[in-house]
């Protein structure tokens, strides 16, 4: 694989860097026994990681919009008390820190909500290798004061850029994912990805990039 060097890195969260597969599949089960709905089998729960989950919800349960985000408020009755069980990958923490000494800059953009996204890696301990810590927003949880309200990856990564200081500042920058909307939300925001295979994606997800098997792996693509 040829290597690749970048300056600045947006990280996905669950699927990527948190292990957090089985909790979002037990927890979207949660939401079917409450619905009277079939359980997901473990290939139909992955997916659900990746998309907001008004999206996901909506789609794979066949919602309409009041109906997704009444499902949305049922999951986080689930999950919300249990998010602080679910740890890093093995490896996770050592490649941040091995990232930092080798100078990139770094931010997560995550499709989940912010305010689960700070506690999470607060409690993990690895907020501090962040420059931003992105989630999107809702009616519950909504945008810090001041802040733009965030409803996509796409925003979430745009969000990123001004934060981190803009285009120029940035430098040259990729996202790096697990799923479809990783790629879709860099597509759109004219950044390259990179796809991780140890999430709920598949290489098909990430059609022409970089996809990975392991952390060194992935370092060796970024040249660190």
């Amino acid at each position: 694989m040829q290597t690749r060097n970048f300056d600045t890195l947006f990280f996905d969260l669950d699927g990527t860097l948190l292990d957090s597969i089985d909790l979002i599949g037990r927890s979207v089960n949660y939401v079917c026994d409450q619905l009277g709905k079939p359980r997901q089998s473990q290939e139909q729960l992955k997916c659900f990681v990746g998309p907001p989950l008004v999206e996901g919800l909506g789609r794979y349960l066949e919602l309409d919009r009041a109906g997704a985000e009444q499902a949305v408020l049922t999951y986080r009755e689930y999950y919300l008390p249990r998010q602080l069980e679910i740890d890093l990958y093995p490896g996770t923490r050592e490649t941040l820190e091995r990232l930092r000494a080798a100078g990139f800059r770094m931010a997560l953009t995550s499709a989940k909500i912010q305010y689960s996204v700070i506690e999470t890696v607060t409690h993990l301990g690895i907020a501090d290798y962040f420059e931003y810590l992105g989630g999107i927003h809702s009616s519950d949880y909504p945008a810090p004061a001041g802040e733009p309200t965030l409803t996509s990856k796409s925003a979430v990564i745009g969000r990123a850029i001004d934060v981190l200081g803009g285009r120029d500042a940035i430098g040259r920058t990729v996202v790096i994912g697990d799923r479809y909307n990783d790629f879709d939300g860099a597509t759109a925001q004219n950044l390259p990805a990179i796809g991780v295979s140890w999430g709920a994606g598949s290489a098909s997800e990430f059609p022409g990039c970089p996809f990975v098997n392991t952390w060194d792996e992935l370092c060796t693509v970024l040249g660190a």
